[in-house]
């Protein structure tokens, strides 16, 4: 599939198969998520994954509806997807390297990584949605991840199950676009 086709097929789908996803797609997905832009090279992204059920089940349980942390609802769609990768951030080196102005380079580097991630899900046929609706805390205790080190996101991937796949309305470039000066729309 060329790039146009990938990001046109790209939805953010919450309806899975029980199929499982290979050892071999999974590594292609990380392969891809490594291949990300990083500053000073330095790869901030450390990635979890899981196809154990209790586990899934108990992330499912940290994760809420809409901004509503306090919600009583979670994302009960999760709990059918065959495997989740964690993507996590590291930030030691990049302080280390930038100061305090390295965490937020590091949240764009791991952002990219999971960009490309799911771009390579939908190349090899699978399906996902960027996940950041979760109580962190809880889902560090699921995973045994030392405090120092931030969940940013997490990935349930599969094959899609009877979903509605519609094309989301996205604003127009002249909307998003300015020219020169922030605000000056770009003539058509």
């Amino acid at each position: 599939m060329d790039l146009d086709q990938v990001l046109e097929k790209r939805r953010s789908i919450r309806s899975f198969k029980s199929s499982n996803v290979s050892k071999e797609k999974i590594r292609k997905i990380i392969e891809a998520g490594v291949k990300a832009p990083t500053a000073g090279n330095i790869q901030p992204w450390r990635f979890l994954v899981t196809k154990d059920k209790t586990k899934i089940e108990k992330t499912v349980d940290t994760t809420y509806v809409g901004a509503n942390i306090n919600s009583k609802k979670n994302q009960d769609w999760i709990r059918k997807a065959p495997v989740i990768i964690l993507a996590c951030i590291d930030y030691s080196d990049m302080v280390a390297k930038y100061g305090e102005h390295g965490k937020k380079v590091a949240v764009q580097d791991v952002s990219a990584a999971v960009e490309n991630m799911i771009l390579k899900i939908v190349d090899l046929g699978l399906v996902s949605c960027w996940i950041a609706g979760f109580k962190e805390t809880e889902l560090k205790k699921v995973f045994q991840v030392p405090t120092e080190i931030e969940i940013m996101a997490f990935l349930p991937i599969g094959y899609e199950d009877k979903y509605r796949r519609s094309k989301p309305s996205k604003k127009k470039i002249n909307e998003v676009v300015f020219n020169e000066v922030y605000g000056k729309k770009v003539e058509k």
